[in-house]
């Protein structure tokens, strides 16, 4: 697998203990891979994350949507204000302003998914904690494991859409 890892430690002090795994970072996307999905129309997606990492490969895995990204809570905070989404993509932990205050602001505009993006739902989570929250995406996740989500997505949009064309009121 090539990974390492790194065990210091320190009488007194604590230990620290670092594990490495390479990563294989997604390849040339072929011009076919770059239309977006036929289910629906392409989304507006905002994902906050704390993990350089993240914030490069799911806008990767996410082609032909238009995905803005934040490097953290406060940037998410920040994105929010200023614009309007079809979804947010959230993690829970991280550092200063948590998933889940990101989340209490999203829920004031109504429209938009919340995801909540988490490697912590084995654990068992509260449904008080996962309030506001539409769909819980596990980390980690693989390259089909987005096409599942943005379905989620586009039905949950498609619930909070009032019909295009009424039908016709029959006359008694």
């Amino acid at each position: 697998m090539g990974g390492q890892v790194d065990l210091d430690s320190a009488p007194g002090q604590g230990t620290t203990l670092a594990i490495r795994v390479p990563l294989a970072t997604p390849g040339p996307v072929a011009p076919a891979e770059q239309e977006a999905p036929a289910q629906g129309r392409p989304l507006h997606l905002l994902v906050v994350d704390d993990e350089p990492l993240v914030l490069e490969l799911l806008p990767a895995l996410l082609v032909g949507h238009q995905v803005d990204t934040a490097c953290g809570g406060e940037e998410g905070l920040q994105a929010l204000e200023r614009q309007t989404y079809d979804a947010m993509i959230t993690d829970w932990v991280m550092p200063q302003i948590s998933g889940l205050e990101v989340i209490a602001a999203a829920r004031h505009t109504p429209g938009t998914v919340v995801v909540m993006m988490t490697g912590w739902q084995q654990r068992g989570t509260a449904a008080d904690q996962l309030q506001g929250v539409d769909i819980v995406f596990p980390k980690p996740f693989e390259r089909a494991d987005i096409e599942g989500l943005l379905g989620q997505i586009w039905q949950q949009l498609d619930r909070r859409q009032p019909p295009a064309v009424l039908p016709p009121l029959e006359m008694i």
